[in-house]
């Protein structure tokens, strides 16, 4: 069956052809190319982070966990261990023991967010007090870059800081252990002795510096040790005031009366 050109199919086309060929139809087209241009281009803007992120992922994973000794020799001394805490981080679970034995002799070039890092493996394995301990020495250590800042109101600074620092498990521990507090903070006191603090606190300054506003100069080197020594002394009184708070008696608890509406009888007056 042959299909025959009528007049209303010819003016059918004819007027197809000119909505076509009409600028709104042709400027409806440039504007969805330009949307489509834009959204592709957002799709890689957003895209882009991630896939850069997964392929870090991908070859830090891919590293042999002796890696880890050419990271201590080359990253150990640099202000900024982002990239280091990161391979870290991105480690099998079976080899967080060795990773951290390998590290604790560092602990005091280290940055203060890898002991937030050992406090959550500490958890995972359900070790109460590691997890306390590491918590608190973190939160020490985070205090002590922060007073190296030159930055006048850095103690109220790295109160904030410390604000921010994910402690919901290690409440609910301490309010069962309250002992747990002054015990874990005299280990961090002795750990501090042993390893004393000498990391370059260039990264938390950054941060104070946004939260301030302002940039101020780091403190030199030669006053890094009497800071060290203000926030120990502080930090012992601390403790003391805790331990003595602690093994006060508690209060005994006062007799109430049994019905509390009961009024007086005016005839036993």
């Amino acid at each position: 069956m042959i299909l025959k050109r009528t007049p209303k199919n010819d003016k059918t086309e004819a007027l197809t052809e000119k909505a076509k060929n009409s600028w709104e139809f042709r400027t409806g087209k440039v504007i969805l190319r330009i949307a489509a241009c834009l959204f592709f281009i957002s799709y890689l803007a957003l895209s882009a982070p991630l896939t850069w992120q997964w392929g870090w992922s991908a070859y830090y994973k891919s590293q042999p966990l002796s890696h880890l000794d050419t990271l201590i020799a080359e990253d150990l001394n640099e202000p900024d261990q982002s990239q280091f805490m990161a391979w870290v981080h991105l480690r099998p679970d079976h080899e967080h023991a060795e990773i951290q034995q390998k590290l604790e002799p560092h602990s005091g070039k280290l940055d203060p967010f890898f002991f937030l890092l050992f406090s959550q493996w500490a958890a995972q394995e359900l070790d109460i007090e590691k997890t306390v301990f590491w918590h608190f020495y973190a939160r020490y250590r985070v205090r002590f870059d922060a007073l190296r800042c030159g930055a006048p109101d850095s103690v109220q600074t790295v109160d904030g800081i410390m604000s921010l620092m994910p402690e919901q498990h290690i409440t609910l521990t301490v309010q069962h252990w309250p002992h747990l507090i002054p015990a874990s903070i005299r280990e961090v006191l002795d750990f501090d002795a042993k390893l004393p603090a000498a990391n370059n606190p260039a990264r938390i300054c950054r941060i104070v510096y946004e939260l301030e506003g302002r940039n101020f100069k780091i403190t030199s080197v030669d006053r890094w040790q009497q800071i060290r020594h203000t926030l120990r002394s502080r930090t012992e009184l601390s403790v003391a005031e805790m331990e003595q708070q602690l093994s006060r008696p508690a209060p005994a608890a006062t007799e109430q009366p049994q019905n509390k509406d009961a009024t007086p009888d005016k005839d036993a007056e």
